[in-house]
């Protein structure tokens, strides 16, 4: 109990009291009020920048001497002599075409080479086939043949094959009717030997009675 009462306490709120500048009002600096702005012309620097020009100014001239001339330009020595040149004659133009021709040379004719062919030795004439032209024999003429072309060779030829072919068939459908054979007779036996084991045999009658 006493540590609840102590804890109210210490959570009791307690506000301020208002300030009296609230109802009162503030008090504010007091600001002058200032004087009307009066507009002025603008000054621009241009004005202040440009020197003023003076109105005039004279200048200084220098004074100039020439230089007296030379006698020797009067007496002639330094003076080229000029000789008159003779006029000029008009001629008529020269074109191309006719200077190209004269500047054409012709051909040199060379000089004929005669030919001079040597002497046949007397060997080709005298001992023909071994030293000079070869001698080539004679060949005798074609005599035609009729042409015998195979055809009854290769028809007895197709022929025997045949027959060969034949009797192969013929001995291997012999040999399959025996093999058929044989096989039909081994399972007869085995069907009846078969038949054998699967008769039923009854037992006899056990002897219930003894005689006395």
């Amino acid at each position: 109990m006493a540590s609840s009462a102590d804890s109210e306490r210490t959570a009791q709120f307690k506000a301020r009291a208002v300030p009296k500048s609230v109802y009162t009002g503030a008090k504010l600096p007091e600001v002058e009020s200032k004087p009307i702005t009066i507009p002025e012309t603008p000054q621009f620097a241009l004005k202040n920048h440009v020197e003023p020009r003076p109105a005039h100014v004279e200048e200084e001239v220098a004074l100039f001497k020439a230089r007296p001339v030379p006698k020797e330009v009067y007496l002639g020595s330094l003076m080229a002599v000029v000789e008159p040149k003779p006029i000029t004659l008009p001629e008529t133009p020269k074109c191309f075409a006719g200077g190209l021709e004269r500047t054409i040379h012709e051909p040199e004719p060379e000089p004929e080479h005669k030919f001079k062919a040597r002497d046949m030795p007397r060997e080709i004439y005298e001992h023909p086939g071994k030293h000079g032209v070869p001698t080539i024999p004679r060949k005798d003429a074609t005599i035609p043949k009729t042409p015998n072309f195979p055809t009854e060779a290769r028809r007895l030829a197709w022929e025997q094959k045949k027959a060969e072919q034949e009797r192969k068939e013929q001995e291997e459908a012999a040999q399959r009717a025996e093999e058929e054979a044989a096989k039909a007779v081994a399972e007869k036996e085995e069907l009846s030997k078969l038949r054998e084991t699967l008769v039923h045999k009854a037992r006899p009658v056990p002897k219930f009675y003894h005689r006395e």
